[in-house]
């Protein structure tokens, strides 16, 4: 009897601290802006490129530029990661969206070792774009962080 009493208080310690740490977590995040969101682009397509960075856009016109954080990752090295290289046909729109302290652009350098490995060459990302080690990876540190999810 004893020992499942203090089986509950022990959960319930433990749900309650994990609770109050991924609070701490969130409350990190708000001070400087009240959303975080994270934007994964790992389509070939350029209608769904296209669409994810309208995604932004959108984003910043409804919450306002000086109310939400964004961070694009980049992936997929037969899918989306050609999009990060410079002269891309989307570096331009990249390039300008950088230029705000609120938008960030990361690329998976998985993809990039697994692209230039099957095209027998080097890649050139835009210099606005972060090399991360795994975009995926990546996506789950900043939902760890309390951004929420877009997949496009």
């Amino acid at each position: 009897m004893i020992q499942k009493s203090l089986a509950r208080v022990f959960l319930l310690t433990l749900v309650l601290g994990m609770g109050t740490l991924f609070a701490a977590q969130k409350s990190d995040l708000d001070k400087k802006y009240q959303h975080h969101v994270v934007v994964q682009i790992d389509s070939k397509d350029p209608q769904v490129r296209k669409m994810s960075l309208n995604n932004v856009d959108a984003l910043l016109n409804y919450f306002g530029p000086s109310n939400v954080e964004i961070e694009v990752v980049i992936y997929g090295n037969k899918t989306g990661i050609d999009m990060a290289f410079e002269g891309s046909a989307l570096s331009e729109r990249i390039r300008k969206m950088s230029q705000r302290p609120n938008v960030r652009f990361s690329a998976c350098g998985n993809s990039q070792k697994k692209y230039e490995k099957r095209m027998g060459k080097k890649v050139h990302f835009m210099k606005e774009i972060t090399i991360v080690q795994a975009g995926v990876g990546r996506i789950i540190e900043l939902q760890e962080q309390g951004y929420t999810y877009l997949h496009p």
